[in-house]
């Protein structure tokens, strides 16, 4: 992964997330047995509470929309496209402005240009802060654009005070249902890479660097743009801004797609035809009014799907911004992101906070740096 990339959400490292508990080599199928045996004892208390509480009803995800139908889609649009400008330009000025200082130095010592060598590795201190001040900004941003809107054009995104403490709760609670999965999910996946003899890096960047950084000032900044930063920017640009844009604009495609009944002709006399007499001013007793020329009900305003007839559209938007969530990560993790990227929009769309997906993801983060780390210094 670039640099310009290094801040982003942390994969599950193979195998770190069981190698915590593993026990020695030496025990061999037994080692092995109480792992699986383990696991799936958490997989299947993760069900029972995912029962217990009503999770599995996926037509609950047609929720209110969280932007009146009548409000225009396109500053969600704006709001997308600035965030992701100010992410990837303050990466790019970062790298400009030391490249810069780097020719200022050398022209200075008279030693040889930057610009006829190799670019210098990006140093631990860069990483430290591609990883954090990048995604602030744009988080920055986005928070203040929600404020705004929220004023002007009545947005609900769910990132209030007042839905703190709820969100967090629920998002504690599911991550508990979460993990187990995403546990099993990275075994099986390493099964497969292992079948097809697919090889890939032992961990994400991110978390080589943080067991590398002798500093702890600079480890800490790594730790913090992994399990504060790209849980809070992630999600307001992903679960926040995007999926509600997208299910905004399939709704509207239905509204627009939908068949409406024909509007009535005007009343009074009818052009070009003046031999046709002007409609009274009221129906002819005891004769329905649809059945006059003039009467009738007025054509109905285009109105969004009622509750219970956006689910497609719903789950569309999640599937669709999951796909965009795993893109951005490595290969080799991408079905892992993508199946937590389900989980965090199905969970944002049952709770409509985004305190809740912001828990799960820096639960989920936390957890694998957590383990790596243990994992690494054979914890």
């Amino acid at each position: 992964m670039s640099i310009l990339a290094s801040g982003f959400t942390l994969a599950l490292p193979p195998h770190a997330l069981l190698s915590a508990a593993t026990i020695p080599a030496d025990d061999g199928n037994s080692a092995a047995m109480v792992q699986w045996l383990g696991l799936g004892a958490a997989v299947a208390l993760a069900l029972v509470i995912a029962f217990a509480t009503g999770v599995f009803r996926p037509a609950r995800v047609d929720g209110p929309l969280r932007l009146p139908a009548d409000r225009p889609l396109w500053p969600l649009a704006v709001v997308i496209g600035v965030a992701i400008v100010i992410w990837m330009g303050s990466n790019i000025f970062y790298v400009t402005i030391k490249q810069a200082v780097e020719l200022q130095h050398a022209r200075a010592t008279g030693t040889e240009s930057p610009a006829s060598k190799p670019a210098a590795e990006p140093t631990m201190a860069d990483f430290a802060v591609l990883s954090t001040v990048p995604g602030l900004l744009a988080f920055g941003w986005m928070f203040l654009a929600d404020r705004h809107l929220a004023r002007t054009a009545q947005l609900q995104l769910g990132f209030t005070r007042r839905r703190f403490l709820d969100g967090v709760a629920k998002g504690l609670l599911a991550a508990v249902m979460i993990m187990p999965v995403m546990f099993l999910a990275e075994t099986l996946l390493e099964a497969l890479y292992a079948k097809l003899h697919y090889q890939h890096p032992g961990e994400h960047m991110l978390l080589r660097l943080m067991n590398e950084a002798k500093s702890p000032f600079l480890r800490w900044c790594l730790i913090g743009g992994a399990l504060v930063t790209a849980p809070f920017f992630e999600e307001y640009v992903f679960r926040g801004f995007m999926q509600t844009f997208l299910r905004q604009t399939f709704v509207n495609w239905t509204m627009m797609l939908a068949p409406r009944p024909p509007a009535p002709l005007p009343a009074g006399p009818l052009p070009n035809l003046p031999q046709v007499a002007q409609v009274p001013a009221e129906p002819p007793v005891g004769q329905p009014p649809a059945t006059i020329l003039g009467y009738g009900p007025a054509a109905a305003p285009a109105l969004p799907p009622p509750q219970g007839k956006r689910i497609w559209q719903t789950w569309a938007a999640i599937l669709i911004t999951s796909v965009l969530f795993a893109s951005i990560h490595e290969l080799w993790t991408a079905p892992l992101i993508f199946l937590l990227a389900v989980f965090l929009g199905y969970a944002y769309e049952r709770t409509r906070s985004l305190w809740t997906t912001i828990t799960i993801h820096l639960v989920f983060n936390a957890t694998s740096t957590i383990i790596y780390l243990m994992w690494s210094h054979g914890g």
